[in-house]
């Protein structure tokens, strides 16, 4: 390596390096500010799922516990007679059993009072074990009962973890009695999670908490877990066994950025290929020690496309400065080498095969080759006398003279026809360049004979009607790409709006569902048209629920076949169709054997059907149909399974129904239709061997759809 390749390699370095370190910092501030959003987003949702299962516990208690009744039984539980302390818990138990086991449909793990002193009066859930002390065990009792005001928060107790919420009890002297506690399971608290925002939720506790707290009899109900000095409840493991995405061990490296968040008790968000997962510790109200951690997975697109991004980023960058650094170093190695060049170039113009002349800036010759005398007939000495406007045709003087002008100020003009006139007078076609050479005193002409080039225009004329086809393929093939690009955009949109919507909606749901809870637990006169709202609030809620989720489902590009029933296939294109069918009172029908199942793609085969719903709708709009209907039918052969769509709308014409699958072929009017829905239609059949025809029936057309029996992943 010379001396000047070893300094442009130098620089090369630096710079790439300088600039490819600045890429990779804003990626990963890029990358940081995106978990910290989610992660805050994954700190709103657990809240409003813990505020929900607040409200509904201050309702228990101020419906169910905090009763006179309640109250009359408790009151005297503070004795040291054994006897009657048994008296009192029996009869507690007994006029609350009923109410427990309600409250079990509603997520109540625990109903637990307990003594002014922190004693267990009465475990509902273990009524056989009590008059044990809670007092160094169970902090919010503690806490409860000393500054008498309701404590709630996530707490490890003897037997069970969960959400606990504690009041303190008085009697109708404002004396203080006890303390009560409602409680939910960190299972109840998962299950939730996951069913409003579709995510993979997980709870572990620390090791040390559980071997302080838990009776040793009820340890056996915990098991290691894939963090170090945490461990999971059987239950929790046994909930998320079929999970594969939740079942992840961390590096070394991830353990040690969770270790430092822990003992900072922060939340800490950390990625992996496919998924981000967030550590949220979950503190004791009273110590604010870490008592849980709640752990959240989710799927993620935005940082492989940033990694992406910034891989393609910087190879273009690279490739540019290599460029950018060849080129340097050729021009300044070609300046180097210029006076070498100038003395072979005499060598150069006579032995190349096209005609070569050097001219001055007015276009006088001062050399010309063999082969420009042989094209032109004029000897080099008639040349030197000549200026090249001086053999140019008559009629082509004036553009000859802007050649040499367009020269001058651009450095260089290539491959422009002229036409000269040879020594005999006769005319030649010419492809003329002329550079300006780097003396800027001299211009380089070359030409070469058109005549044979002129012939095969003629002939590639003829090819413009194939090109012209060809461009139209190439155009469908865009319209299908940006289709699908529309596609993959509308699913990140309803992504986003379903994030958002669901946790509103999930409230909704749990409002109707108090209304009916505060009928049942109280014992209120049933009001029917208040009832029959708080369900029909729920159904609606379900609909929006099953609409958002078949949206989601149905932008998200799908690659991968499966086997799915055909009326599951058609139940769902209808509910993406139902306001356009509702709209044009179009009723749709179903018979056959609706249960036959096809492997397909999903996504693609819905595209189909509903290509073929929206070609009956403007069938049914244009011939003005009043009753319409589209009716479907399930059968099957030996080899296929066979789906036939039939409607009403007045069928196909004649001349028109053997071209209706082919590409920009379309019966609507100009500019209201453009050929394609029917042609990708045929192309998503074939592409999966199926097969489609379509015949004219009665009052309307039918489509029939034939599907292999046994079809593999396209």
């Amino acid at each position: 390596m010379s001396r000047l390749q070893a300094k442009f390699l130098f620089a090369f370095i630096i710079i790439t390096s300088i600039i490819v370190s600045l890429l990779w910092i804003e990626k990963e501030n890029k990358i940081n500010e995106h978990l910290q959003h989610e992660l805050d987003q994954v700190h709103v949702n657990y809240t409003a799922i813990y505020n929900d299962y607040h409200k509904l516990a201050n309702v228990i208690f101020e419906t169910k516990i905090n009763t006179p009744e309640v109250i009359q039984i408790f009151q005297e539980a503070n004795t040291n007679d054994k006897i009657k302390q048994d008296k009192i818990r029996k009869t507690l138990y007994t006029h609350l059993k009923k109410t427990y086991d309600l409250l079990k449909q509603y997520n109540i793990k625990q109903l637990h009072f307990h003594l002014p002193n922190n004693d267990s009066f009465l475990r509902f859930h273990r009524p056989n074990k009590y008059g044990d002390n809670l007092t160094t065990v169970r902090k919010t009792i503690a806490h409860a009962n000393e500054v008498l005001s309701e404590v709630d928060g996530f707490e490890e107790g003897k037997i069970y973890n969960g959400y606990r919420f504690v009041y303190p009890l008085f009697d109708s002297e404002k004396k203080h009695i006890g303390s009560v506690e409602v409680s939910f399971s960190t299972l109840v608290m998962l299950s939730s999670y996951e069913k409003a925002y579709k995510d993979y939720a997980n709870f572990l506790l620390p090791k040390k908490i559980v071997n302080e707290k838990v009776f040793e009899d009820e340890k056996s109900n915990y098991t290691h877990s894939f963090i170090k000095g945490f461990v999971i409840e059987k239950s929790i493991q046994n909930y998320n066994k079929n999970k594969k995405e939740l079942v992840h061990r961390l590096s070394d490296k991830e353990q040690q950025k969770l270790q430092l968040a822990l003992q900072k008790k922060q939340s800490i968000a950390l990625y992996s290929k496919q998924y981000e997962s967030f550590y949220l510790p979950v503190l004791n109200p009273i110590d604010q020690n870490i008592e849980g951690l709640f752990v959240i997975k989710q799927k993620h697109h935005y940082i492989p496309n940033k990694e992406r991004n910034f891989y393609v980023i910087s190879f273009i960058i690279l490739f540019l400065i290599s460029i950018a650094m060849y080129h340097f170093y050729r021009s300044y190695h070609y300046e180097k080498t210029l006076l070498d060049k100038s003395i072979r170039l005499q060598t150069i113009i006579q032995q190349a095969d096209s005609g070569i002349a050097i001219m001055d800036l007015e276009g006088r010759f001062l050399n010309v080759n063999n082969v420009y005398i042989e094209l032109l007939g004029y000897s080099k000495e008639e040349f030197l006398r000549l200026k090249c406007i001086d053999i140019t045709y008559e009629e082509n003087e004036g553009q000859a003279k802007s050649y040499l002008q367009e020269a001058k100020e651009k450095g260089s003009i290539s491959k422009m026809h002229k036409i000269c006139v040879k020594k005999d007078g006769t005319l030649i076609n010419l492809e003329f360049s002329l550079t300006l050479l780097p003396s800027k005193k001299q211009f380089i002409g070359v030409i070469n004979s058109m005549e044979d080039k002129l012939k095969l225009q003629e002939l590639n004329d003829n090819l413009q009607e194939e090109v012209h086809k060809k461009l139209n393929e190439l155009r469908l093939k865009d319209d299908m790409l940006l289709k699908q690009s529309k596609d993959a955009s509308m699913g990140e949109m309803i992504d986003a709006v379903a994030h958002q919507w669901k946790g509103p909606l999930g409230v909704i749901k749990m409002l109707g569902q108090s209304i009916k809870l505060e009928y049942e637990i109280n014992d209120i006169p049933q009001n029917s048209y208040v009832l029959e709202s708080a369900n029909k609030i729920e159904q609606q809620v379900d609909h929006l629920l099953e609409t958002l989720d078949e949206f989601r489902s149905f932008f998200r590009p799908k690659t991968t076949a499966k086997e799915v029933s055909v009326e599951t296939l058609i139940n769902s294109v209808n509910i993406l169709m139902k306001d356009e069918l509702l709209k044009n009172t179009i009723e749709i029908e179903k018979a056959g054997e609706l249960n036959t199942k096809i492997n397909i793609i999903p996504n693609e085969f819905k595209h189909v059907l509903i290509n073929l719903i929206n070609n009956s709708r403007d069938a049914f709009l244009e011939n003005n149909i009043k009753n319409r209907m589209i009716q479907y039918n399930i059968t099957h052969n030996k080899e296929h399974v066979i789906i036939t769509l039939c409607d009403n709308a007045g069928g196909i014409p004649k001349e028109v129904i053997s071209h209706i699958f082919e590409a920009n072929y379309t019966t609507k009017e100009q500019g209201t239709g453009t050929g394609i829905g029917l042609y990708v239609t045929k192309q998503i059949l074939d592409k999966i061997g199926a097969d489609i025809k379509v015949y004219n029936k009665d009052d309307g057309a039918c489509f029939e759809i034939y599907i292999k029996k046994e079809q593999k992943d396209s």
